[in-house]
């Protein structure tokens, strides 16, 4: 990919990835399972349950604002730095939600254990890792182009 307008590839597949996550299954526990649009509109909650990976969704919606509208390095920059956060908040949901069974113990036992994660959580990571490429990638090329 080539161009200027290459980093608009990363951000179509990003939100592609986004808006399927919320379609699908996200988490099971052993008797209820939550989608993806359920995670997306509660998860902001998680907070209280030491379980901050929702809050990489604000971080998402930023970097894909910097990805198509920044200009210059500074704001490829930001990007990167944005995107890399919500990186790193997304995987910890893997830890939290996993170890810590709060969402079971929170619903007084009524979800169970944890079972298994389901693609609604993968598309999700997926889609910020998508956006934090395109903008290492947008990064990158700015700083070829000052360069040349």
């Amino acid at each position: 990919m080539r161009g200027p307008r290459a980093r608009f590839a990363f951000l179509f597949v990003s939100l592609a990835l986004f808006g399927l996550s919320l379609g699908f299954d996200a988490v099971r526990y052993e008797r209820v399972t939550h989608d993806g649009l359920l995670m997306l509109l509660l998860g902001w909650m998680g907070v209280l349950a030491l379980q901050v990976g929702w809050w990489a969704n604000p971080l998402l919606l930023v970097g894909h604002g910097l990805l198509a509208f920044a200009r210059g390095p500074r704001g490829a920059r930001a990007a990167v730095v944005v995107l890399s956060i919500a990186v790193v908040l997304a995987v910890s949901s893997f830890v939290t939600l996993r170890t810590q069974d709060m969402i079971g113990r929170n619903e007084g036992e009524l979800a169970g254990d944890f079972e298994r994660f389901e693609p609604a959580i993968f598309l999700w990571v997926g889609s910020i890792l998508v956006a934090q490429a395109g903008a290492v990638f947008r990064a990158r090329q700015l700083r070829a182009a000052a360069a040349a």
